[in-house]
């Protein structure tokens, strides 16, 4: 990990996926859009309203800070972009 820093929980990466059966590869984004709202309005719901400080407003803009840097040293698709 950059920094010693975790991420996140991960994600799914699209960049090599090519099963060579163009109908289940769309139906398998197509139930990952399905899945979204399910899963993720819980968690927003749950979170909303918990207190929000300026230690946490700093915190996330030192993770967001290092998230970019990291997509800036890692992500195939940036550094190609850059080095075009």
């Amino acid at each position: 990990p950059h920094r010693g820093r975790a991420r996140g929980v991960g994600g799914i990466f699209y960049d090599d996926r090519n099963t060579g059966d163009w109908e289940a590869d769309f139906a398998f984004t197509q139930d990952v859009g399905r899945a979204f709202l399910p899963a993720f309005l819980p968690v927003t719901e749950r979170n909303r309203n918990l207190p929000w400080t300026d230690a946490d407003k700093e915190a996330q803009l030192v993770h967001r800070g290092l998230y970019a840097e990291s997509n800036l040293v890692y992500d195939r698709g940036t550094k190609f972009g850059l080095k075009t």
